[in-house]
């Protein structure tokens, strides 16, 4: 199995579960599309940073602070809410605790290549991240989520598949696509993401957040 077949794997089920969402909220892609973007716009908004604040001050409000780390790697409040509020969008009754799941997941496999000569190239995000415009633009679902997504966020076509997608999306999806095919190449067995989920050293620090989403 090369790395093109697993990548065309995965992206066609992305576009599934993005339809699998719609169907079960009984929503359009347009509207999927739009409830997405106006999220990312939202938390990537620096309209709540108050950059008169001194280095000792603290703005609560500030997206870029830190809210807790994972294997000794800290997280911001920027990268925690835009899971969270995809994963909101899903149905999860439990939001942050997943999103914070989820991210644990990703700090693990990050690691890990790094261990294993894994890491993407800079070409081979911007590769991977046209592969996946390509596919999502393929169908007129597909084009109608994208164009939705893209104006409630504030962006530019360009500005969306050609930075915030490779800085914020394509690297951790394409570290997982290399991790899979190193495992397969050599005979191991897939990572078990429970066991990384319930054994990783982590730690939420942040109370706005706990006291947001009603966590301990």
């Amino acid at each position: 199995m090369n790395m093109k077949k697993i990548s065309v794997f995965l992206l066609l089920i992305a576009v599934m579960i993005m339809g699998i969402i719609s169907y079960a909220n009984e929503k359009t892609p347009v509207q999927i599309g739009e409830w997405v973007g106006s999220s990312v716009r939202d938390i990537l908004s620096d309209e709540n940073f108050n950059t008169k604040l001194s280095p000792n001050e603290k703005n609560i409000n500030d997206k870029d602070r830190t809210v807790g780390n994972i294997l000794g790697e800290n997280i911001t409040a920027r990268e925690l809410e835009v899971r969270a509020k995809l994963f909101e969008l899903s149905g999860s009754k439990a939001p942050l605790e997943e999103a914070w799941d989820s991210l644990k997941v990703n700090v693990y496999e990050k690691q890990f290549a790094a261990e294993h000569n894994l890491t993407p190239s800079k070409q081979e995000i911007i590769d991977f991240t046209q592969e996946m415009r390509d596919r999502v633009e393929s169908t007129p679902e597909g084009r109608e989520y994208a164009k939705a997504l893209i104006e409630a966020a504030g962006m530019t076509e360009d500005e969306y598949w050609n930075d915030y997608k490779i800085k914020n999306e394509s690297p951790s999806h394409l570290t997982s696509i290399k991790i899979s095919e190193y495992l397969f190449n050599n005979n191991l067995p897939e990572l078990n993401k429970e066991e990384i989920i319930k054994n990783i050293d982590d730690k939420i620090i942040d109370q706005q957040i706990k006291e947001e989403y009603e966590i301990n």
